[in-house]
């Protein structure tokens, strides 16, 4: 009968490790179950493996079995393990068999808040001193095993090529924003882990998180990383971590005031508040229905303030910024600016009458929504055609534009710039 395992605290003063050394198992048993012991020695004195795998694999529901997931020590005490970790080991026994290994889940004792907080801040450390790195992906599945050999020849290839080491580093001055924008949507079995998981490869940590602790709560650890992010850097770039994260984003949105200006910041005692001094910009006094929800209302504008001289500079600043000031895109769009405000005109023009009547039948039947009366730039125009700025409204504007053009365009859809244009809405 196997009693629960008991940790035996390291000595910090010997730079003392815990490792694990797997043991075979014991084929008499009809279910022989993973066998090891645990050694501390000093990092620096012995060869062992590390590994790299992640805690939880939620494709891993029933497999393997809740009763496999333990180990058996040789002191005669038993300590579970995840079912990843479980399927790890049972894959790789024979490679680590009588070898000393290094796994987190394993060699740190998670209930010793203490030793987590030290032993986290050093995994930098343990994964340089180890002989191998062993980096587990999960079981085999879906002919993962034929792609893992193509990544072996390929491997093989490179080595004839004989690459420096230097290739093949982190980037040496990737700090921790940086390091956060990929992985701060990663999952994490302690949400923790997001911030100390990654002190390793930030070369800043030691000014932002100079020591993992986990007796923080997750929002405390957030707001002293917030605080002192914006210390370190002089700036609010910690902010690009919650705004403006869409799917096709690389790296994080750098912000700059005026002339260089470091942004007033500061955190209440308490730090349950970020205080920032601004300056005024601009001033936003209206805004069109949002595009994803149909729901939203437009604030109207109030201001007839002219921004521009006439009124086609006007219309050319809106349809400019329909076209983002561009007359050509890399795939393969092509914006002619000198006829596109004619185009745009002349199609709004075309579409009032199919929208009122579209609206009106709309109305009558009390079904569906505006948003299903139309696709693409019929549904902005739709939308849109009475949002007002600078005095007039977008029905208004394009009236009067198409109506001042002695050789109006008549059938803007046959115009290959318009078509480019109409797919981008697509």
């Amino acid at each position: 009968m196997f009693t629960r395992f008991n940790y035996t605290p390291l000595d910090p003063s010997k730079n003392e490790i815990r490792f694990i050394k797997i043991l075979a198992k014991n084929e008499d048993d009809p279910a022989p179950a993973l066998r090891g012991e645990l050694i501390h020695t000093p990092l620096e004195d012995d060869t062992f493996i590390a590994v790299s795998y992640a805690w939880e694999d939620f494709t891993l529901s029933d497999y393997p079995p809740a009763s496999q997931c333990m180990i058996n020590f040789s002191s005669g005490s038993q300590l579970s393990i995840g079912r990843n970790l479980t399927a790890l080991l049972q894959a790789a026994q024979t490679l680590m068999l009588g070898k000393l290994v290094w796994i987190d889940a394993i060699c740190i004792n998670q209930e010793d808040f203490a030793e987590r907080s030290r032993e986290v801040t050093r995994m930098r450390d343990i994964y340089t001193a180890a002989s191998d790195v062993l980096v587990w992906l999960g079981p085999e599945e879906n002919d993962s095993g034929s792609a893992l050999s193509l990544i072996g020849m390929i491997a093989n290839q490179i080595q004839t090529t004989n690459p420096s080491f230097e290739d093949f580093q982190e980037n040496p001055d990737r700090d921790m924003l940086q390091a956060l924008w990929f992985t701060v949507d990663r999952l994490a079995t302690d949400e923790r882990d997001k911030i100390y998981g990654i002190l390793g490869i930030s070369s800043d940590a030691q000014q932002i998180v100079p020591e993992a602790d986990y007796t923080l709560t997750v929002s405390d650890l957030y707001r002293n990383v917030a605080e002192a992010m914006s210390k370190s850097r002089g700036d609010v770039d910690f902010f690009s971590l919650v705004f403006n994260r869409g799917n096709g984003s690389i790296g994080p949105p750098w912000f700059q005031a005026a002339g260089g200006i470091r942004p007033a910041v500061s955190f209440d005692t308490n730090k349950q508040s970020f205080i920032a001094e601004g300056f005024m910009k601009d001033i936003v006094d209206g805004l069109g229905p949002a595009w994803f929800n149909a729901n939203t209302n437009m604030i109207r504008s109030q201001s007839v303030l002219k921004h521009y001289s006439t009124d086609e500079e006007t219309f050319k600043a809106l349809w400019m910024s329909l076209v983002a000031s561009l007359n050509e895109v890399d795939d393969g769009f092509a914006l002619a600016l000198d006829i596109f405000g004619e185009l745009l005109a002349a199609q709004c023009c075309n579409l009032e009458a199919e929208i009122t009547h579209k609206l009106e039948a709309l109305t009558l039947n009390s079904e569906g929504s505006e948003v299903d009366i139309c696709k693409g730039f019929t549904c902005w125009y739709s939308r849109h055609r009475n949002w007002c700025f600078a005095g007039k409204t977008v029905h208004e504007r394009t009236q009067t534009i198409h109506a001042s053009n002695p050789s109006p365009i008549l059938s803007p859809l046959e115009h290959e710039s318009w078509s480019d244009f109409d797919r981008m809405w697509k």
